[in-house]
């Protein structure tokens, strides 16, 4: 056989096996999705805050310290998929008693002592880990999946603002100012709704 030959069947077997790639990969693209509903989930109440609607759709604004990390466990929920059809899945979690030193938003009659629940998982690339002992400024939602006490962070970006060692607060959010504690209740008079 000539090289021409040679080059010529190892061209026409490179083509074919490309061709078969290309096949095999539109097919698994377009079959693994209908077999395998891809969930999204969002462990925010809700992925659009603006400054009034993180504060009144807040159950509780509380500053405080985390006591401990007092469980992990994995919890079935209800999402949607793409196609909006319901699907439970299981979801770890971090559950941490958390020591209210001050109830920011007026008239909410939180305990002194609540169980902050947050996924035990990467959010937006890094996860949640609050340290013991740290003080932290949290915007809450009830989370009664749980227990009577327990709430959910509202907003991951906002939602969490986190001791700077000194006398301010500061949110995961790129852009964030450090606020003391009095910035922080301004913040919250300010947008609440009477």
């Amino acid at each position: 056989m000539t090289v021409r030959g040679i080059l010529s069947k190892k061209i026409t077997y490179v083509l074919f096996v490309s061709a078969c790639l290309v096949l095999l990969g539109y097919f698994v693209s377009h079959t693994s999705s209908s077999k395998n509903d891809q969930i999204n989930l969002s462990f925010s109440k809700d992925s659009s805050f603006d400054e009034t609607k993180l504060v009144n759709e807040s159950d509780a604004i509380v500053v405080g310290n985390i006591s401990e990390m007092k469980d992990k466990i994995t919890k079935k929920i209800s999402s949607l998929t793409k196609e909006g059809k319901s699907v439970e899945v299981q979801v770890p979690y971090k559950v941490y008693d958390f020591t209210v030193l001050e109830d920011l938003k007026k008239n909410t009659g939180t305990p002194k002592t609540i169980q902050v629940v947050v996924p035990d998982v990467n959010v937006d690339g890094s996860a949640i880990d609050f340290k013991k002992n740290e003080k932290y400024a949290l915007f809450l939602y009830k989370f009664d999946n749980f227990s009577s006490n327990a709430y959910a962070i509202i907003d991951f970006e906002e939602g969490i603002l986190e001791s700077d060692g000194k006398d301010g607060f500061k949110s995961k959010s790129k852009d964030s100012a450090t606020m003391n504690l009095e910035q922080i209740k301004q913040f919250v008079h300010k947008y609440q709704k009477q």
